[in-house]
């Protein structure tokens, strides 16, 4: 496993303000400005400033969207950085996604209720929800995929249209979804589902399709759940990282012989890498075993997978890039 680049930010980095896809990474540094990056060297493509770096940033095919801490939500070209329109309203300062033509915001903490905006140009839309509605996970596609709303409070998931801003649908739930205070609720799979946590140990999926569903009930209470495909859970504690088989119900515990807490994990089509509080990188395949070892000089905070197996390291004051590990890296983790 190697550093491919390391990029210093200035500031203690939000989750929420690193947004990533394949073809794109945008990151917040500075206190004052948001930065596109050259996903293979780390090269600066373009910088905008904006009011302050603590918000949300969101990125779909062409633009990138960044609703600040003081409310001002801004639409940047993302090829160019070029700034398309801004519009400043008392909006909260995460929860922001896309999906069709309409954008959402709002529901962090239920300080404001969840607004619609309009893609094109951020004029907002009628809708008639309460504050308590977070939702589940950010978007960023141009299909109109389901938006999915939560109360923390209650054992209920629903289902909201993003064009009409109607709740088309809802399904009970074993417990209240778990709604971190600094980031998404859910997450979206390259397998199509959108999978949350009921309560502190159950892990529950989405497929518009099929609805809600129970993945996996875990015995001790989780710190952060990862699925690359729907098939298998990376689930990690206090204890450590457990394996789950999702096809059969197998499940492993993966022996990664480090003395410190796991604290973030992000999945793949071939294994995961697994981020430590002491600075400890682990890159691992699908049967649990370690193929590469990295020491970072500051802890990461969270992981981030992309294009190509690539994972995204964002730690206290960076962001580092890290090569995807093959198997032939395995002799690098016995060292």
């Amino acid at each position: 496993m190697e550093v491919l680049w390391s990029r210093s930010l200035h500031m203690r980095p939000s989750s929420s303000t690193l947004a990533a896809t394949a073809e794109a990474v945008v990151v917040a540094e500075r206190r004052s400005r948001l930065v596109r990056l050259d996903l293979r060297t780390g090269e600066p493509l373009w910088e905008q400033r904006v009011e302050d770096c603590y918000g949300s940033t969101v990125l779909t095919a062409d633009t990138c969207l960044h609703l600040s801490q003081t409310g001002v939500l801004h639409c940047f070209d993302l090829s160019s950085g070029n700034r398309l329109w801004s519009t400043p309203q008392p909006w909260d300062r995460r929860d922001l996604s896309v999906s069709g033509t309409t954008i959402l915001v709002g529901g962090w903490r239920g300080y404001h209720p969840l607004t619609r905006l309009s893609r094109a140009g951020g004029e907002p839309l009628p809708t008639a929800l309460g504050k308590s509605f977070r939702q589940l996970a950010p978007l960023h596609d141009l299909t109109g995929r389901p938006v999915l709303l939560a109360d923390p409070k209650l054992p209920r998931l629903w289902q909201l249209d993003p064009e009409s801003g109607a709740l088309v649908a809802d399904w009970p739930l074993p417990a209240p979804v778990s709604v971190p205070d600094g980031g998404p609720a859910g997450a979206l799979t390259e397998g199509g589902l959108i999978t949350f946590q009921a309560g502190s140990r159950i892990v529950m999926a989405f497929q518009p399709d099929t609805g809600v569903r129970e993945l996996w009930r875990h015995d001790r209470d989780l710190r952060h759940v990862s699925t690359f495909d729907g098939t298998t859970l990376w689930l990690l504690d206090d204890a450590g990282c457990t394996l789950v088989d999702l096809r059969d119900g197998t499940r492993s515990n993966v022996e990664l012989r480090a003395s410190s807490v796991p604290s973030s994990v992000a999945a793949g089509p071939h294994g995961a890498t697994i981020a430590f509080r002491d600075g400890d990188i682990v890159a691992v395949d699908r049967d649990g075993v370690a193929l590469a070892r990295l020491r970072l000089p500051i802890r990461a905070g969270e992981l981030r997978r992309v294009a190509d197996g690539t994972v995204l390291a964002l730690g206290k004051g960076y962001l580092m890039a890290l090569a995807p590990v093959l198997r032939r890296d395995a002799r690098d983790a016995r060292r």
